[in-house]
């Protein structure tokens, strides 16, 4: 459903029942899109679960802090992240 930001403000809770139904609301201004409203993911689908699952280099958080894993060391020889940059694009 597509709602301007004045029908959002006067139809909030009816908007809000019918995302929960599973409905998106797309909120324009002036025309022009400003935000979506969607519902949550399902019980156990959070956004960690499918970060974890794509593979992507993050550790379960501990309290609401994703916490990142060790960066890879860098080659033997090569003195920092730049250093390795430049050489590459040599």
């Amino acid at each position: 459903m597509e709602v301007t930001v004045r029908e959002l403000k006067a139809h909030l809770s009816a908007i809000v029942r019918r995302v929960q139904a599973g409905e998106t609301a797309l909120i324009t201004s002036h025309r022009k899109p400003v935000a979506r409203l969607v519902p949550p993911p399902p019980s156990g689908d959070s956004v960690t679960d499918r970060l974890l699952a794509a593979g992507v280099t993050l550790e379960r958080p501990r309290g609401d802090v994703l916490r990142r894993r060790s960066p890879n060391p860098l080659p033997p020889g090569v003195g920092s992240v730049a250093d390795a940059v430049i050489e590459d694009r040599g």
